[in-house]
């Protein structure tokens, strides 16, 4: 399983979502993923490979990619 365990956003500008610049990403598995990623990347991955990403804070939601207003993604609300 691939996780999302820490954000970075546009320095001064916390509190918007739209504002993440990248997502640091470690994988448990094989998967040899490791380090900070742009959202655009994490955005484009979602969407050939849809599910494949959980926040590593409890509850543990799967990532979802948006495109609206700004590409990147957000925690699945349904944890699907």
């Amino acid at each position: 399983m691939i996780y999302a365990d820490k954000i970075s956003f546009n320095r001064g500008d916390e509190e918007r979502l739209e504002t993440i610049v990248r997502i640091n990403l470690h994988s448990d598995g094989g998967e040899g993923i490791s380090g900070w990623y742009p959202k655009e990347t994490i955005n484009d991955w979602l969407h050939r490979n849809p599910y494949t990403i959980e926040v590593d804070i409890a509850p543990n939601p799967k990532l979802v990619p948006v495109d609206h207003p700004v590409k990147g993604t957000v925690p699945c609300q349904g944890n699907t």
